[in-house]
């Protein structure tokens, strides 16, 4: 079985950009409060990034995207 592959350098400069911003605190859209999901994400090298996942509870509840929330955050 072959070793995975290392991840390029771009993908992991991605994910360590983004840790390092801030979360957004309203919606740009309505201007609502923002949610903040936890988002985990791993690569083959056992490498992860918690990243901070801004949800308008307003805007995003409305669309399909609210299967992806737990209920306890709603």
């Amino acid at each position: 079985m072959s070793q995975p592959s290392e991840l390029p350098p771009h993908v992991k400069e991605l994910f360590d950009s983004l840790t390092a911003l801030p979360s957004a605190v309203h919606c740009s859209k309505c201007g609502s409060k923002m949610l903040q999901v936890e988002t985990t994400f791993f690569s083959l090298g056992e490498q992860f990034w918690t990243i901070p996942l801004p949800v308008c509870t307003v805007c995003d509840l409305k669309e399909d995207t609210a299967r992806f929330i737990p209920p306890a955050a709603c």
